[in-house]
């Protein structure tokens, strides 16, 4: 199994916080505070970012405005959602 890059696992991480709804503010932290909380260049930081705007999951505004998340809590509207699906069939 080939070792993922840096960036790609923070990329993963990101990804599964932002779709388990971790980032409430619906901001992720800035990229100084990912490189801290990483352990990583800014450079990787910013690709492993760079990657969930890729995916539309989050938008890159410029200056102070931040990274903004597009689609927060994905998972736990969807287990929301087939809740209620199911509580519809069940009466």
């Amino acid at each position: 199994m080939k070792k993922l890059a840096k960036y790609e696992t923070i990329y993963l991480d990101l990804k599964n916080k932002i779709l388990e709804g971790v980032f409430q503010d619906g901001r992720l932290p800035s990229l100084s505070e990912l490189t801290k909380s990483y352990g990583a260049s800014l450079l990787t930081v910013n690709n492993a970012v760079k990657k969930l705007a890729e995916e539309g999951l989050v938008s890159r505004g410029s200056g102070r405005s931040g990274t903004r998340i597009e689609q927060p809590g994905l998972l736990q509207m969807n287990f929301s959602s087939q809740k209620q699906n199911s509580w519809n069939e069940f009466q």
